[in-house]
């Protein structure tokens, strides 16, 4: 009988804890759900917060996508427009090299070859003609005046030449650029060089004992016979020089000496035999 009642007993206990168990368990399945209630609201709360961020994120994505491409063509419109803006700024300066640049280059040195030869030049003008420094500097000044403006078609170097042959034949420095101008007009005039025209009134003035200042006179004079008569400006001249010193001896003047050598000379008569004869 004991035995029987203590399962009995056994029984009636495993039966409360069961009833206790699956109260237990229902608690926990209440709890469990009310959980998950509660977490899949929290969950699809957040997964809309996230898809909102998301879609959110996108947009500013998209936005700032959008602008950087714009940006990107801007970029390379401007890249383009500066590119070609520099092709043409080296385009003009490789024009402007060889059209300006290197020209005043070339003038530049040009200019500053011919003064050295002007200088080197003008030596001769001042071991020949007598002077201070500052008389000498005015002569070259009116030297370069007369080959600039002053309407001899006589480049300045060959107007130094004749000026330092003039000295060498005794022609003083107040005398030497007129004189150098009718000899520079002669060789533009005549079949004479300037040097040789320079040459040949010096030498006609130091035999006659003609005034200097009618070097122009002279000039002229020779120019107008070799113009009218049937000889040449060359001819003239050496005849006139043949006959100048016996000339003056008998009172002959410049002017008379130079229309007798024109007559000589157009009649077939050479320099050598009209002075000789003369004389």
């Amino acid at each position: 009988m004991s035995s029987t009642n203590e399962v009995g007993r056994m029984v009636v206990r495993l039966l409360g804890e069961t009833r206790q168990y699956q109260k237990s368990l229902k608690e926990a399945e209440r709890i469990t759900e009310d959980f998950a209630k509660s977490t899949d609201g929290k969950m699809r709360e957040a997964r809309s917060r996230f898809v909102s961020g998301e879609k959110v994120v996108q947009s500013e994505l998209d936005k700032t996508r959008v602008q950087l491409l714009k940006a990107g063509l801007q970029v390379q419109m401007y890249g383009n427009a500066f590119s070609a803006v520099g092709d043409k700024v080296a385009s003009v300066g490789r024009k402007m090299t060889l059209a300006v640049t290197a020209p005043i280059v070339g003038i530049a040195a040009a200019s500053i070859k011919m003064g050295a030869d002007m200088d080197a030049a003008f030596l001769g003008v001042q071991k020949t003609v007598n002077g201070t420094p500052a008389e000498l500097q005015k002569v070259r000044s009116e030297l370069e005046a007369l080959g600039t403006t002053g309407g001899v078609a006589v480049d300045i170097n060959e107007l130094f030449g004749i000026a330092e042959v003039g000295g060498q034949l005794g022609i003083a420095r107040e005398d030497i650029v007129s004189s150098t101008k009718t000899a520079a007009d002669m060789g533009v005039a005549t079949n004479l060089s300037s040097e040789e025209a320079g040459q040949a009134l010096a030498r006609i003035s130091n035999i006659t004992g003609m005034s200097k200042k009618k070097f122009d006179n002279l000039g002229s004079s020779i120019v107008a016979l070799g113009n009218s008569t049937a000889t040449s400006e060359s001819e003239i001249v050496a005849m006139t020089l043949r006959l100048a010193g016996a000339g003056s001896q008998v009172g002959m003047v410049e002017h008379q000496i130079t229309a007798l050598a024109a007559s000589l000379s157009s009649v077939g008569i050479e320099a050598e035999a009209g002075g000789t004869a003369f004389s």
